[in-house]
């Protein structure tokens, strides 16, 4: 999926950040939609996809290790990757299916500003000759045992029709998000961010410090998934 947009590393989304520095915590941050829509894009993550994500570097592999649950399924993404074509696999397009699946929000995604998901793009569809059953993988067994490999010039990948090119998730409206250390967001204004930070025990706002940083596509994925 990032294949086909601008490098996705390069990218960086600034955001004001509250911090308890007696406790050495992040309180919350305070966004635009940009952020925004990319915490809600991991909703559309497959698994897979998220498995791969943390094995980038060595803090997300550790916090892999530590939760049981990711661990495992760590562990079962690597036997599907180790399993050569001869060994069980009815048709060796299933293994990539499986280490590389679809997003199925694929087409809405690539409008994001900062899109973690690195999975190629679906720029080519694949029909099999006989039923014209369709898919994004060639050579996929169709029901009807023919295999999907002709590539047909009248399907448009690219969406098409789609008007509105900047908005994802959340309307483009200049609105700001407080999004908590919970992941809990809310929309920015002065009686909810207030009603939500004494809710955290924080009544006395001169205890939290405001800072301003950039963060790129992986300290997105460390501050989502591993802290």
């Amino acid at each position: 999926m990032a294949a086909s947009q601008p490098r996705e590393e390069s990218k960086a989304i600034p955001l004001k950040i509250l911090i308890d520095r007696e406790n050495n915590k992040v309180v919350a941050v305070e966004s635009t939609k940009d952020f925004v829509d990319t915490l809600f894009s991991f909703l559309s993550l497959p698994l897979a996809t998220i498995i791969r994500l943390l094995s980038n570097n060595d803090q997300q592999q550790q916090s892999s290790e530590s939760s049981p649950f990711l661990g495992s399924i760590k562990k079962l993404y690597e036997t599907v990757q180790n399993l050569t074509p001869n060994d069980v696999w009815n048709n060796p397009v299933y293994k990539q299916m499986l280490l590389n699946p679809k997003n199925p929000c694929e087409s809405l995604c690539m409008n994001l500003f900062m899109n973690i998901d690195d999975t190629e793009s679906s720029s080519k569809f694949f029909v099999c000759d006989s039923c014209y059953m369709f898919s994004t993988f060639q050579n996929l067994d169709c029901t009807c045992g023919k295999p999907t490999n002709k590539q047909p010039n009248n399907l448009d990948s690219e969406g098409q029709g789609n008007e509105v090119q900047n908005e994802v998730f959340v309307k483009e409206n200049g609105s700001l998000f407080l999004v908590f250390d919970d992941l809990k967001i809310v929309p920015c204004s002065l009686m909810t961010s207030v009603e939500r930070l004494v809710e955290l025990g924080y009544s006395d706002l001169s205890k939290l410090e405001e800072v301003t940083h950039n963060f790129g596509k992986q300290e997105v994925i460390v501050l989502c998934f591993v802290l």
